[in-house]
């Protein structure tokens, strides 16, 4: 742990912020220093696994008043947007926001009335999107290799993201829209894969285990499927760049990748590092650090933008089939 912490203010002590933000983040600096949960299963077990002893708030509002350098919201998802809104009020400088950020039309203007009022203020707004990796692991090494695959196989035309998860054992996720939980995933790679342009697409399927997403951003079509119905704790992804002539294929979970020209039939296999999950929150756990080292930046403000074309698309697809944009 480095001697520079950084405070931070969780709500919402679940297993999901202890094992992808806390400790992940404790050996980079991050000081968990107040908590919010009306349950306290979570906050004890924080404390049984962290060395971390911190404030144990009552309300939310006691929380985001309390001296902390940035805030953790993890809570339910049907109060993401109104804790994010009510932070940024209070005047907290950097918010991690876990996705999906709003889950229905009233959320997302709750949404854009909080990116609104922390752009004038120059606070800083991030959501939990992992696929942002390194060029050594899957999805970085897609992008990396965006320019040379290009060079090879002329423009890219198509994307497919297809992931096959476990059956949920959680019951109250078998309420839940898959679309909702997941697309802010696929589309935030999409966006940093190809750019933050028009996005037009329609669902479907949107059912607790299963989804389907197409569409068009910019001038690449692509395909968004997803299942969870496995029967065990596995979760394989698969990511498909379709050029003018020529495939590339992406095994997430093996490394594998495998390289097509159409026009001389030649194939070849590489191999690359699979998911490292361990890796993923650990760039996370910077990113929050270096967001409050460096402040609202260009930078933060165009990702700002991309949270907002996130957000929006997911609601607006999950609930009425249909979303276009312009941008």
């Amino acid at each position: 742990m480095t001697s520079h912490h950084v405070s931070v203010g969780v709500a919402g002590v679940g297993g999901h912020v202890l094992d992808s933000h806390v400790i992940p983040g404790a050996q980079f600096g991050i000081d968990v220093v107040g908590v919010y949960d009306p349950s306290p299963i979570g906050i004890e077990r924080l404390k049984e696994v962290t060395t971390f002893r911190p404030e144990v708030y009552t309300t939310f509002d006691a929380l985001i008043s309390s001296p902390i350098d940035a805030l953790l919201i993890t809570s339910r998802d049907d109060v993401h947007a109104a804790q994010l809104l009510a932070a940024v009020k209070a005047g907290v400088r950097v918010i991690m926001c876990d996705k999906p950020l709003a889950v229905n039309r009233q959320d997302l203007q709750l949404v854009r009335e909080a990116f609104k009022i922390a752009q004038r203020g120059r606070q800083v707004i991030l959501s939990c999107h992992p696929r942002r990796e390194t060029p050594n692991l899957p999805y970085g090494w897609a992008r990396e290799n965006l320019t040379r695959l290009v060079r090879d196989f002329g423009a890219l035309m198509h994307v497919e993201l297809d992931f096959s998860y476990p059956s949920p054992t959680a019951g109250w996720k078998k309420d839940r829209s898959l679309l909702l939980d997941h697309f802010p995933h696929e589309i935030d790679f999409l966006v940093w894969l190809i750019g933050n342009k028009e996005l037009s697409a329609n669902r479907y399927v949107d059912l607790y285990d299963r989804y389907v997403v197409t569409g068009m951003l910019g001038v690449v079509t692509f395909t968004c499927i997803g299942t969870r119905r496995l029967g065990r704790k596995t979760y394989p992804e698969i990511i498909t760049l379709r050029f003018e002539r020529g495939t590339c294929t992406i095994n997430t979970k093996t490394g594998a990748v495998i390289r097509y020209d159409h026009e001389s039939q030649a194939q070849t296999a590489l191999a690359i590092s699979p998911t490292d999950y361990e890796a993923r929150s650990h760039i996370i756990a910077k990113d929050l650090i270096a967001a409050v080292r460096s402040g609202y930046t260009v930078e933060r403000a165009k990702r700002a933008e991309e949270l907002l074309h996130i957000a929006a698309s997911s609601v607006v697809l999950a609930s009425e089939g249909q979303y276009t944009s312009k941008h």
